[in-house]
């Protein structure tokens, strides 16, 4: 879904951007996977989370689709990874947090925000508040 919307969206015309975890290992235990793909580490970010955490900023454009990835490997360990209820709390937490502090960064107010699945479900929260 979010492949085949962005990259349509895109070819419209509109700037899209995609923003993900980047988890420290993939699926298949695999590190520094995205760079295949042309995706760089450009800058780090610190998020007020708790006692807040830095991410680093991994960019790239994959098929016109501007497309942005955060890693902390304590953060994002791996996809679903079992740590428990608090920590799935901080993961999207850091996320929803990150997400908006990241266009506000880049001067970016999005017509369309796409929170597709439960992961990025409270980024609409926290733009509401501010």
């Amino acid at each position: 879904m979010v492949d085949e919307l962005s990259v349509g969206i895109a070819e419209l015309g509109q700037e899209v951007i995609v923003i993900s975890p980047y988890y420290h290992q993939d699926r298949k235990g695999r590190t520094d996977y995205i760079k295949a793909d042309g995706i760089h580490h450009l800058d780090n970010m610190h998020v007020k989370v708790s006692n807040g955490c830095d991410l680093g900023v991994h960019e790239g454009v994959v098929k016109g689709v501007k497309v942005v990835f955060f890693h902390n490997a304590d953060v994002y360990p791996s996809p679903y990874p079992q740590k428990g209820a608090h920590h799935a709390v901080y993961m999207i937490s850091v996320f929803g947090k990150a997400c908006l502090q990241y266009l506000a960064s880049k001067n970016k107010i999005p017509s369309i925000f796409v929170t597709n699945d439960w992961f990025p479900g409270l980024c609409p929260a926290y733009a509401k508040v501010g």
